[in-house]
């Protein structure tokens, strides 16, 4: 995620909790195991969030979208 420069937060725009963090892994396993279809989401939300995203409320971002929040 450095390379590419993003960043996930949540929903103060702050890196999230160790709570949501583990949410948001346990969420990323549930949308790998059935054929990756928790990510088919991503193809439809404007912000592009996949299952772990809503479940942890987070969102991922570029470093130059914080510069403005």
């Amino acid at each position: 995620m450095r390379a590419l420069r993003v960043r996930v937060v949540g929903p103060s725009a702050k890196p999230p909790s160790v709570t949501r963090s583990l949410v948001r892994f346990v969420g990323l396993i549930l949308a790998i195991i059935p054929l990756f279809a928790g990510f088919l989401p991503v193809l439809v939300d404007g912000r592009r969030r996949g299952l772990h995203d809503f479940l942890s409320g987070t969102v991922v971002l570029d470093e130059l979208e914080l510069v403005g929040h």
